[in-house]
């Protein structure tokens, strides 16, 4: 289409999709979309879609991701399986027969979970429906049995949150309790800026996934972590600082906390798996094991969905700051 005979509507998403693909943040995405064997219209069509999951669906940047690498995936298989090549009338020919050879192609041969078919089920889902496709995976079902995370032993967080008198093990005492203390993702916390805890009382607003805004609980002994942190922070510091930084002084990232109880665990000989979400379902396990109100802790965790809160376990009514201190007593 001519950019003279675009309406006034469709100059505008073209800018905005241009300033899109110009953002370094977002390379990632289009180095998956520009691998795809499939035609430019196509590509174009997954730039949309990813602009809208982010944009008007507040999608997270692993969801989105998640998302295109499925989609690319299933395009690739579909080229080699149908032998020819994906334009866009190969997406309105697309049949749940296609799906199942993928389905059984991937479950045969790559030992992929349930799960993971379940969310490329899910991409396809939203990708046909935004492009208004008849969506032919909507009743395609993925069994999928409910996993049930396994807590970490108590004495070992205990251990995790020992210090030695170096800023990096205040800074991971004031991490990991925090994520165990108030049911945090990584993210979450990493995001979060000096500022939030200059004049925190008990409760601390953050942005969770989707953008949505919730309350979090701050307890008394997770707060003196955080200011016995900042009392050693390794360098002058103002309300827009990262709370959490590296050796480099710059925000730590989620992949780089990872590493960090990787190798705590290795140091120590601990053979128990721990990851910063396992801490935040350790939060979810032990609390409901003193009784903490299932409701409650779906609004201080951010599940969309009560059933995901239930995965943790069943419980009775009474209120969370008792249960946690039930747990450090």
């Amino acid at each position: 289409m001519n950019y003279l005979s675009m309406s006034s509507l469709q100059r505008e998403l073209l800018i905005l999709l241009n300033d899109f693909m110009r953002d370094p943040k977002y390379s990632s995405l289009f180095k998956i979309i520009h691998n795809c064997l499939c035609s430019e219209k196509v590509k174009h069509c997954l730039t949309e879609f990813s602009y809208n999951l982010f944009f008007k669906e507040g999608k997270s940047m692993n969801t989105v991701l998640a998302y295109l690498y499925d989609i690319k995936l299933s395009i690739d298989f579909f080229v080699s399986y149908k032998d020819e090549d994906f334009d866009i009338g190969s997406l309105a020919k697309l049949q749940k027969i296609d799906f199942r050879a993928l389905y059984s192609k991937r479950k045969n041969n790559e030992d992929i979970k349930a799960l993971s078919q379940k969310r490329l089920i899910s991409a396809w889902k939203c990708f046909l429906q935004f492009m208004k496709l008849d969506n032919v995976v909507h009743d395609v079902k993925i069994q999928i049995h409910k996993r049930f995370p396994k807590a970490v032993n108590k004495s070992i967080i205990e251990h995790l949150l020992e210090v030695d008198g170096n800023w990096i093990s205040y800074r991971n005492r004031a991490l990991w309790g925090l994520l165990y203390g108030s049911g945090m993702r990584i993210t979450e916390a990493l995001n979060l800026n000096v500022g939030a805890f200059l004049e925190v009382n008990n409760k601390l607003k953050i942005i969770g996934k989707g953008n949505v805004i919730r309350e979090v609980p701050i307890f008394d002994i997770v707060s003196n972590w955080i200011h016995s942190y900042l009392n050693v922070y390794p360098v002058a510091f103002n309300a827009e600082s990262p709370l959490f930084i590296g050796k480099s002084l710059h925000r730590l990232s989620s992949q780089t906390a990872a590493h960090i109880l990787r190798k705590w665990r290795v140091k120590h000989g601990i053979s128990e798996k721990i990851t910063p979400h396992s801490l935040r379902h350790s939060f979810a396990s032990h609390v409901v094991s003193n009784k903490c109100n299932l409701k409650i802790l779906q609004d201080v965790l951010g599940h969309k969905n009560l059933d995901t809160t239930s995965v943790y376990v069943h419980i009775e009514d009474q209120i969370l700051e008792e249960s946690f201190k039930k747990i450090m007593d």
